[in-house]
């Protein structure tokens, strides 16, 4: 995890996604353990904004971890990503090899949109 503060949260599938991503906690998957928990709940505390921005073909995932994260913290904006490209083996990691920090995260929020 990245200890450059920020408002923002970026919560990917995979370690190197997270790597790239300023601020990001990886989930090791698309769900939720119950060892990941405490970290997981530690780290997103003191954000306000909390994307999630998981592989391309997982919304009904990002929905249902939304839904999870609204119950913990139900004061936070809580965003998904849309994946616009139609190339569906594109994703952070491959985004992060030609793009900075700073152009992947304004990727992700203008292309992200907030959890109903």
């Amino acid at each position: 995890m990245n200890t450059v503060y920020s408002e923002d949260a970026f919560i990917c599938e995979g370690i190197f996604d997270a790597f790239k991503t300023p601020n990001a906690c990886a989930l090791m998957g698309k769900t939720l353990n119950k060892k990941q928990h405490k970290v997981l709940y530690d780290f997103l505390k003191p954000k306000k904004n909390l994307y999630i921005c998981l592989d391309p073909g997982t919304l009904k995932e990002c929905k249902r971890l939304a839904e999870e994260l609204d119950i913990w913290f139900p004061t936070k904006q809580i965003y998904i990503m849309n994946w616009v490209s139609t190339d569906e083996d594109i994703d952070l990691g491959d985004l992060s090899k030609t793009l900075s920090s700073k152009e992947l995260v304004k990727y992700i929020k203008e292309n992200s949109t907030l959890a109903a």
